[in-house]
């Protein structure tokens, strides 16, 4: 059976629906039909043809077992003619190719706390999807939603979408409603334009704020902050110096491509990131000098009392997402007793008292919700709603999207790990490419060197 999560969400009625023990229901309505099958079509498999059950209201079900997303499927009328689903979600041969099935739960959204915005700040681009670039699909337009900024555009209404004859059209003789055009790159292409926030878009942004004169700026040095920020970006990009099992797995695609990227990153950021310490980026921002960090509302709550008109623009946004997901810098806290404490019995109750929520949320009230409880159902508090200015400015400084909490140096052996963010290996890494004084093998030959020694002293 869908599982209760899925249950309690809107769904289509009708079209292929997948289930959680890998079966799908078809259902579709067809009151003039006397019989109706679905013919399975998987590559490298025989073609499976599924009797449908009808019903005096017209509807026609079957469940079909062992059926997975991506397998394509016709619908038989009276045993002769074969038809696409009228409720697919994705066509991917045009109007009258089979439907693929596709599962609606199979993105990760990045936007679940967008709040929109007021009616009054709207400013509409109506955009035709086929002539916006050159290439004319969903994911060639994420590139220039930096122009449609600059323009002042704050939303864009796209004309019609829904698979049609052709590879272009207006679309507004859509022969297929719930099926994004597929020349444009179906519901995943779609899905992701609505959800455009990467490293890749980020980088744009950076060069458009160093142009503005208030560039992004984190440090790279031997800082804490150093660790939270590139710990977590390399991570995304699929990178990692250690494993879980102590093995050294620094020289890998997804560390060259993490550091391909700061290259191009930090041209668009102040020369003095290599010298700052951890109150260089809130000194940055609070000044007025830069306009992006990334960083915990420690910047924040000190700009509400020396520079208060900026902290009124202050916003706290999720991280953007890499090739390896998204990943967010954490610094885990917890509490315990000495195994030569006097009194364990009292200092484990007070342990369990400081814990419970009463005491969490009073904490979280007198900090702005700054300490961040590691209990997901305490960040039902209501702190990170009220705390301001500007109003809901804090609101995502807790995780409640998709990103994953991360601190530099996982998942290697708690030695080793702790010794990576100690001695700040990412930012000695990163530094050595960035600035040139090492090309990208010796960068990582380095590392390597380092993370043999940490092995070896553990």
């Amino acid at each position: 059976m869908p599982s209760s999560a899925v249950d309690q969400r809107w769904a289509l009625r009708f079209g292929a629906r997948l289930r959680d023990d890998r079966s799908v229901e078809f259902r579709v309505w067809a009151p003039n039909l006397t019989s109706l099958d679905v013919r399975i079509l998987r590559e490298g498999d025989q073609i499976r043809t599924i009797p449908m059950t009808g019903s005096a209201d017209g509807e026609f079900v079957v469940t079909v077992s062992n059926v997975a997303e991506g397998t394509d499927y016709f619908y038989v009328l009276d045993g002769e003619r074969e038809r696409p689903d009228p409720v697919s979600r994705f066509l991917p041969r045009g109007v009258h190719g089979p439907t693929r099935i596709e599962n609606p739960e199979s993105f990760h959204w990045s936007d679940q706390t967008w709040q929109g915005i007021p009616l009054k700040d709207f400013i509409i681009y109506e955009l035709h999807l086929g002539t916006f670039t050159s290439e004319g699909t969903f994911e060639s337009a994420i590139a220039r939603l930096p122009y449609l900024c600059d323009l002042g555009i704050t939303a864009i209404e796209i004309m019609p979408v829904a698979e049609v004859p052709g590879n272009r059209n207006w679309g507004y003789d859509g022969a297929s409603l719930y099926a994004p055009q597929s020349t444009y790159g179906g519901p995943t292409g779609l899905k992701k334009l609505v959800d455009a926030w990467n490293y890749d878009n980020f980088l744009v942004y950076a060069e458009k704020l160093h142009k503005a004169g208030v560039p992004f700026g984190n440090p790279i040095g031997q800082t804490s902050d150093t660790n939270s920020w590139l710990g977590p970006l390399f991570k995304a990009f699929g990178s990692e110096l250690v494993d879980a099992s102590g093995k050294i797995i620094v020289n890998s695609d997804g560390t060259r491509l993490a550091l391909e990227y700061m290259k191009r990153l930090t041209q668009f950021m102040p020369p003095e990131i290599y010298s700052w310490d951890d109150a260089g980026n809130n000194l940055h921002i609070i000044s007025g000098r830069g306009a992006c960090i990334q960083n915990p509302p420690s910047a924040w709550a000190a700009a509400k009392k020396t520079q208060p008109a900026n902290a009124a623009q202050m916003w706290h946004h999720d991280t953007p997402r890499g090739p390896n997901g998204r990943y967010r810098g954490s610094l885990m806290y917890n509490l315990g007793v000495w195994n030569f404490s006097k009194n364990k019995s009292a200092a484990k109750d007070l342990v369990r008292h400081i814990n419970q929520k009463e005491q969490v949320f009073q904490i979280l009230t007198a900090s702005d919700g700054y300490d961040m409880p590691q209990i997901a159902s305490f960040l039902t508090h209501d702190a990170w709603v009220k705390a301001g200015p500007p109003p809901g400015g804090q609101y995502n400084y807790p995780i409640r999207g998709d990103e994953v909490p991360w601190m530099g140096g996982m998942p290697a052996p708690s030695g080793v790990g702790g010794q990576i963010y100690a001695q700040s290996t990412f930012g000695n890494l990163t530094a050595r490419y960035t600035t040139g004084k090492m090309s990208m093998n010796e960068a990582i030959k380095w590392a390597e060197n380092e993370l043999d020694g940490f092995l070896r002293e553990a």
